[in-house]
């Protein structure tokens, strides 16, 4: 091949491409990942005791998971990255003194995810990820997500809660 001028800056841009799309798949940008937010409203209190639950199934986040980032049987690997709860009324979470977030699939056994600390006067609070499980398999068996909070005693009025999940789908 004759080195002419115009030959060096098309190698020059050819190799700058495949260094670019090299260092994506290597360190995970924005082709090869999806982050998708799953969220969930659910009521506690009126007779809230001592624990409330709520149960994300597995459609509620392949639904989303699926038109973002594609289909499941298609996906690497799908991870759990931040879970956050938030009141609905306006008003704080004083009421909760403590939380996990737990997967569970048949067959599959039950994983603890998250763990939430207790919030105070706060209307947002995020959980504690404690390990970055594959949630695929449990999601293919039709698994479900669980969320339980602790309250502190007296029952209290229906409040109005929401879970975000940020799901994270690597292709």
């Amino acid at each position: 091949m004759i080195w002419t001028p115009d030959y060096l800056p098309a190698r020059r841009a050819s190799l700058f491409l495949l260094a670019l799309v090299f260092s994506g798949v290597l360190f995970g940008c924005g082709l090869v990942t999806k982050n998708v937010p799953v969220t969930v409203d659910f009521q506690v209190g009126a007779g809230f005791g001592t624990m409330a639950s709520t149960s994300v199934a597995a459609t509620q986040i392949t639904t989303p998971l699926e038109a973002s980032a594609g289909e499941l049987s298609s996906l690497s690997s799908v991870t759990l990255t931040s879970a956050t709860l938030s009141s609905t009324d306006g008003k704080d979470l004083s009421f909760i003194t403590g939380g996990t977030i737990t997967l569970s699939g048949n067959d599959l056994g039950t994983v603890q995810l998250a763990t939430l600390p207790a919030p105070g006067a706060v209307g947002t609070i995020n959980f504690t990820i404690e390990q970055s499980t594959d949630l695929r398999a449990y999601l293919e068996a039709g698994g479900t997500i669980d969320v339980a909070l602790t309250d502190s005693g007296p029952p209290v009025p229906a409040r109005g809660l929401e879970l975000t999940l940020n799901i994270l789908a690597r292709l």
